[in-house]
């Protein structure tokens, strides 16, 4: 699941939903201010933006700062990291569920998230 959503990362997709057998999962990056609003990238991802030739082995992941670090930096070139927050979220669900049951499942939990941790000023705080 997070081989599969990193690659299409690396492609400029930062949302998905795909199904097998079994499960449904969901992937979703985004990118909010310093106030919580969404922010629309100015740039999307690509493989050749976030990774540079210099660093072919810098990988996604939450120990992998330097990866949200670039990835902002490419996105938005023109705003100071600092005041760009970079959020993702994976969700599995058992069984078949819509494509809806699963968007409204992420808002909720983002929102959940958000009010019991209060503002989130680093993704390693939801561990």
């Amino acid at each position: 699941m997070v081989d599969f959503s990193r690659n299409y990362l690396d492609k400029g997709y930062m949302s998905m939903i795909w199904k097998d057998v079994t499960f449904s999962y969901a992937y979703f990056l985004w990118f909010e201010d310093e106030h919580g609003a969404t922010l629309k990238p100015n740039e999307p991802p690509t493989h050749g933006a976030v990774l540079p030739a210099t660093k072919p082995s810098l990988i996604a992941g939450i120990l992998a700062g330097d990866y949200y670090q670039r990835l902002i930096e490419s996105c938005f070139p023109r705003t100071p990291s600092s005041k760009v927050r970079c959020y993702e979220l994976f969700l599995v669900h058992l069984g078949l569920v819509t494509s809806t049951i699963v968007l409204e499942h992420c808002r909720r939990l983002a929102v959940t998230i958000t009010d019991l941790t209060g503002c989130i000023g680093n993704p390693i705080d939801l561990l």
